[in-house]
């Protein structure tokens, strides 16, 4: 038994049911928005390719390396006219002195060369003369003539020095010590052959024919020796420095572009987020029983399915570059790791999205996003900054994007060309096994000899970024529910932790009146007969006859009261205590509303009918009271409550890339609707409001998959199933129903304002709702147009209850059953508007247009002679409004009539009787001016 005693009727889908059918649809609608933007799609896709073929430069710089030097001759030395100088002057330096001229290309003079006692005397020559004269001076000394024991030494000085870095070696500018090497070498091997071996082989020459042989060889001058020296550098070596000639940019740089990278994808996921909720799209939904997880999760989905396609297209991208760090590292591994920074990217988005109110700041909030991830990914060239070595904590690891920077860094340890010993090394690969092992640590040869060891390995950083992102999303979700931006109110912080939130209360407490020794609140001075009746009935105990008469009743309201600034109960006594102002919104209110039933709820504006509706569809909770729909209690089971109603709110929430057909198909789905029942009961409530002379504009022969010539008007081949079918044809019957059908696959952002105004009431009167709440339903309507609106509600209410909010008093005169008019929080009156007419109506309205300066005649002539009891109403220059009193006789009324009509100044008149507005006008003031509520 439901908390209210009565039967209940109305079954509700599971949560499980509920979940995956909303699952469905939801997913299904942000596949094909995403879809309805290719170019975005595409740069989400594509844009984060371009940085990842940027990054994936080489390691090192690659050197130019020479193959061949020339030979250069080095035997020619230009002496410019001067001398050499030799020291000191004796027969063995004479005799190196000749060898040297001898061996010059061409031979030297010998006059050409200067002998000293001393290297003193050369020095203080020198010093004279400088390098004009003397081109460079020598030294010979033979310390010991043995020959096992031979040791010879000799020295050079010059007047330059050529360098092989920045000379060419053929130009003989230079008397340099490179060629005078080559020289001195060659004269000291003349010297030791002619003096030195030559005369030990003439004392051996005596006993031995081959000696004296080789004896008299050298003597004949035919042994001779090469002059024809040169110098030819090898190749060049192709050596590198660690510090200038290698770089890391995938390691290091990978932050830094990759956020940038991210931007759109940011972009588009916050904006859709935040315009869904600025437009209040997801608070209707929820609503009508969205479930908060499904929104979330279906996000994810369609989020993830985006990142998880830019991280397999950059992984994709850097194979195709055939980059060291691409070739030598896991694909799954760089593929889950940049899937999950554009990922965790956007989770953190989202936990920002739950403080924002306004789509226009998602611009404002993505750029400062992205030069924060930037700044961190600068910073990261130093990965040390933002990861301590042996791992230690910091508070910049809580923000889950970073760690996708530290993940590559480690990769790219051994999966790029790195210097070892000035020679660039082959990476050793990074496979998989080092996914959990690995921590940055590099040995002997393996890559950059480093200590650097950051406590944590690859695997690690891929799971703190899923937590983290676990972490954003509930964060999100759960500050969600604390700003009333979503939702349209505000919840306590602990509100998300009670059973009543979840709905795990399967039977809640009955309402007050039901409990033994209850007294119902006092009547009102204000209320009329009939609130008092219907307090008395639905206050009444619940075995009592007079609540059976309301029972069955899908609204039932026992004493709601509602009050803006106190403390959700109806004492507020903690508001008293700290001063607190607070406002009655809605007080002591009990009403039913029966089903097959319009009931207009009239009020000015600050009445308290906006605040009795946001109750009445869960938005905002009553400070006291109790509600129940179709026997469900709007607070404790607001999940189940809202799978039994449908609800158009004052302004349109429609997705702005769907056409009319798949709003439609998408609310269908997302209610279960079964299409062959539900297009059976369209037909069946058509019939039904045309014999009770309901319908002003409906044909009911009309067919509405065909147009005037009979082609039809759906996008349905005769392949689909039959079930495809009843639903192509339950979508075309609603959207005729509200004169949609020709607009059917127009997207709603081409759509006017009338005709996005009849798509969001046909979408509320879509399932088996047996409560539908239509607030200012025709609003900016054309009178063609709103006729057909009219009808679409005069169809749906049978077997349902229908809420209708509305300032147009012609529309709530035309369609509404029963009126309750709101007045400073207080139900004023509860009846038909025929009874109502009756019982607060003056009588008639008699409208008169004269001259003005005959509006005096009028008074004289005929309203003090024929109805002296008529009251002026209104005057607009000429025009007068007089209200005629029942009481009046009729032969009077005549009277005053024909004498209208004999006047030649009367230029126009009319009669009427009192028009609902005129209700609501005389009911509104019946109390004193209070405050109205705002």
């Amino acid at each position: 038994m439901p908390a209210d005693g009565s039967a209940r009727r109305v079954h509700v889908s599971g949560y499980c049911t509920t979940f995956s059918r909303q699952m469905r649809v939801l997913l299904e609608k942000g596949f094909i928005v995403m879809i309805r933007h290719p170019i975005l799609l595409t740069l989400m896709l594509l844009f984060p390719v371009i940085f990842i073929i940027i990054l994936s430069g080489p390691s090192i710089a690659k050197h130019t390396l020479v193959d061949e030097y020339p030979l250069t001759r080095i035997t020619g030395l230009d002496v410019r006219g001067r001398d050499i100088m030799f020291y000191p002057d004796n027969l063995d330096t004479r005799a190196f002195a000749e060898y040297l001229a001898m061996l010059h290309d061409p031979p030297l003079p010998i006059s050409k060369f200067k002998g000293f006692a001393s290297e003193e005397a050369a020095k203080e020559e020198f010093l004279k003369t400088g390098n004009t004269k003397y081109a460079a001076a020598f030294t010979f000394n033979v310390a010991d003539r043995t020959i096992n024991k031979l040791k010879i030494t000799y020295g050079w000085r010059t007047d330059g020095y050529y360098e092989l870095s920045t000379s060419n070696p053929s130009v003989t500018e230079f008397y340099d010590p490179y060629r005078c090497e080559r020289l001195a070498q060659a004269a000291t091997l003349f010297y030791i052959l002619e003096n030195i071996f030559q005369m030990r082989l003439i004392a051996l020459s005596k006993s031995t024919d081959p000696l004296q042989s080789a004896l008299s060889l050298i003597a004949s001058g035919n042994v001779v020796v090469n002059n024809q020296m040169g110098i030819q550098w090898f190749p060049d070596f192709e050596w590198y420095s660690a510090d200038n000639d290698y770089i890391n940019s995938v390691g290091t740089q990978a932050g830094l572009l990759l956020s940038l990278s991210a931007i759109f994808i940011i972009y588009y996921f916050l904006f859709q987020v935040m315009s869904e909720k600025e437009s209040k799209l997801r608070q209707s939904l929820h609503t009508i029983g969205m479930l908060d997880s499904t929104y979330w999760l279906s996000t994810i989905v369609t989020t993830f399915s985006v990142c998880f396609g830019a991280g397999f297209l950059c992984t994709i991208a850097g194979l195709i570059t055939q980059a060291d760090y691409w070739l030598n590292s896991p694909f799954i591994i760089n593929w889950v790791v940049i899937t999950m920074f554009y990922f965790s990217t956007c989770a953190f988005a989202y936990l920002v999205s739950s403080f924002m109110s306004r789509s226009s700041s998602v611009s404002f909030v993505v750029f400062f996003l992205v030069i924060v991830l930037m700044l961190l990914g600068a910073m990261h060239s130093s990965p040390s900054f933002l990861f301590p070595e042996n791992g230690q904590f910091s508070i910049i690891h809580l923000f889950a994007p970073v760690h996708a920077y530290q993940a590559i860094y480690l990769m790219s340890l051994l999966s790029t060309t790195t210097i070892v010993q000035y020679m660039p090394k082959p990476p050793v690969g990074f496979k998989y096994s080092d996914t959990a092992s690995f921590t940055g640590i590099c040995l002997a040869g393996q890559c950059l000899e480093t200590k650097y060891d950051t406590g944590h390995t690859v695997l690690y950083h891929i799971l703190v970024m899923m937590g983290l992102s676990a972490a954003y999303i509930i964060l999100a979700a759960y500050f969600d529910l604390l700003f009333p931006y979503a939702h349209g109110s505000r919840l306590s912080f602990w509100t998300p932790f009670t059973l009543e939130f979840w709905g795990c209360i399967k039977t809640p407490a009955p309402p007050d009146s039901h409990r033994p020794g209850y007294t119902p609140p006092p009547f009102h001075d204000d209320w009329d007969e009939d609130v008092r009746n219907e307090q008395r009935a639905v206050l009444a105990p619940i075995d009592s006859p007079e609540y059976a008469s309301v029972a069955a009743s899908p609204i039932l309201i026992y004493d709601m009261g509602v009050i803006y600034g106190g403390c959700c109960h109806k004492e507020n006594t903690c508001s008293q205590a700290f001063g607190c102002n607070t406002k009655c919104a809605v007080e002591n209110l009990s009403l039913s509303i029966p089903s097959d039933t319009v009931y207009g709820l009239l009020g000015p504006n600050g009445a308290g009918k906006s605040t009795t509706l946001s109750v009445l569809t869960g938005t905002l909770k009553p400070t006291s009271g109790y509600v129940t729909i179709e026997g469900y209690s709007i607070v404790h089971q607001r999940a189940k409550v809202a799978q039994l109603i449908g609800y158009a709110p004052q302004f349109d929430v429609l997705w702005p890339d769907l056409t009319p057909a798949e709003h439609i198909r998408l609310i269908c789905r997302m209610r279960g609707v079964d299409y062959t029942e539900d297009l059976a009961a369209l037909v069946t409530a058509r019939q039904r409001a045309a014999e009770a002379g309901l319908l002003a504009s409906i044909d009911i022969s009309t067919k509405y998959l065909t147009d005037a010539k009979g082609k039809s008007v759906c996008k349905c081949s005769c392949k689909k199933s039959p079930k495809k079918k009843d639903e192509e044809e339950l979508i075309m019957t609603r959207l005729a129903n509200v004169g949609l059908r020709d607009s059917a696959y127009y997207q709603s952002r081409s759509l006017s304002g009338g005709m996005r105004r009849r798509l969001t009431v046909a979408m509320s009167l879509i399932g088996d709702s047996r409560v539908i709440f239509l607030d200012e339903a025709s609003t900016g309507l054309d009178p063609i147009s709103k006729r057909k609106l009219w009808d679409a509600i005069q169809m749906a209410k049978f077997g349902r209850c229908v809420i209708l909010t509305t300032h147009s008093m012609d529309e709530c005169n035309a369609l509404a059953d029963h009126v309750g008019i709101i007045a400073r929080g207080h139900l004023r009156c509860n009846n038909t508007p025929r009874v109502l007419k009756r019982r607060y109506g003056i009588g008639y309205r008699l409208d008169i247009e004269v001259d003005p300066k005959d509006v005096l005649r009028v008074r004289d002539e005929l309203i003090s002679v024929y109805c002296p009891k008529a009251i002026l109403v209104s005057r607009a220059g000429g025009t007068l409004t007089l209200a005629v009193p029942k009481s009046e006789a009729a032969g009077d009324l005549k009277k005053l009539l024909d004498g209208i009509m004999e006047r030649d100044y009367i230029v126009d008149w009319s009669i009427r009787q009192t028009t609902l507005e005129e209700i609501f006008l005389a009911v509104t003031s019946m109390m004193p001016g209070d405050e109205k509520l705002s």
